[in-house]
């Protein structure tokens, strides 16, 4: 998987992009080793042309490098088919188109399963996200599922040493806002409170960040439909301090290329 996220202009990383998919067009014509290649360029100029706001143009660009790998001739690495059905399944869920989403988050997570060679955080971070498209669309056992499932792959991937992360963070976030939904106001709190304590530790116990606002607010949620009226008005205290406060139906999503945690209302 490259690397693109430069300091450069889209503008230009487009421009650059662009001309990689149009030279490996031409090599892959006729040497169809080229084709791997070719399909990887595709994915990037399409994610740029997402970003930009040109869904139409990046859902051709995925429909492309599908198709050049069904009818290609020599075998396409499992990797390469999870990134391509991973990127697709996070560009139909930012357009909301749920069921297609679904559709290829279940076919990359299929593939990694039946490759077994992928790092554990990749498929994590897919494990979540269809979570949330489970929740999403009615279907809490299934997200339930999925949730625990994004929990041990982290756990199998992350360093002994380094298990706050802020991508479990957002796991034990979503599974106190499913449990929440569910009215498990115990299993809530539960959750939440491990996603608290990750964010402390990673922003301060006093620190200012976005995350901290989540988790404070969703903590005070909890505790009022809990009768906890005073440890709820604690909660909301905090939030007040931070002056930003968060939805507590709010998801944490995961971009499945940077790894960088974004907020997905429903």
């Amino acid at each position: 998987m490259r690397n693109t996220e430069t300091d450069l202009p889209i503008e230009k990383q487009i421009t650059g992009a662009s001309r990689d998919v149009d030279r490996l067009r031409r090599l892959s014509y006729s040497d169809h080793r080229f084709l791997p290649d070719l399909v990887d360029a595709l994915c990037e100029l399409a994610k740029f042309r997402s970003r930009i706001g040109e869904p139409g143009r990046s859902e051709r660009l995925y429909s492309e490098a599908l198709v050049h790998c069904k009818e290609s001739d020599i075998e396409v690495a499992p990797e390469l088919l999870f990134r391509i059905h991973s990127l697709m399944a996070c560009h139909f869920d930012n357009s909301e188109r749920n069921e297609k989403a679904v559709e290829h988050y279940e076919e990359s997570l299929r593939l990694a399963e039946e490759a077994n060679l992928l790092e554990p955080i990749q498929v994590a971070v897919v494990h979540n996200n269809l979570a949330m498209l489970y929740k999403r669309t009615s279907r809490p056992e299934a997200a339930e599922k999925s949730y625990l499932s994004a929990l041990n792959k982290f756990q199998k991937g992350l360093d002994r040493n380094n298990k706050d992360d802020a991508r479990v963070a957002s796991v034990y976030n979503n599974l106190g806002v499913l449990y929440y939904s569910k009215h498990d106001f115990d299993r809530a709190c539960e959750f939440h409170s491990e996603a608290l304590t990750i964010r402390q530790k990673l922003f301060g116990e006093n620190g200012h960040h976005y995350d901290l606002g989540q988790s404070y607010n969703n903590l005070a949620a909890v505790h009022k439909a809990m009768g906890n009226y005073e440890m709820a008005a604690d909660y909301f205290s905090k939030v007040e301090k931070l002056g930003d406060i968060a939805d507590p139906t709010v998801q944490s999503g995961i971009d499945p290329e940077s790894g960088v945690g974004e907020v997905v209302t429903e």
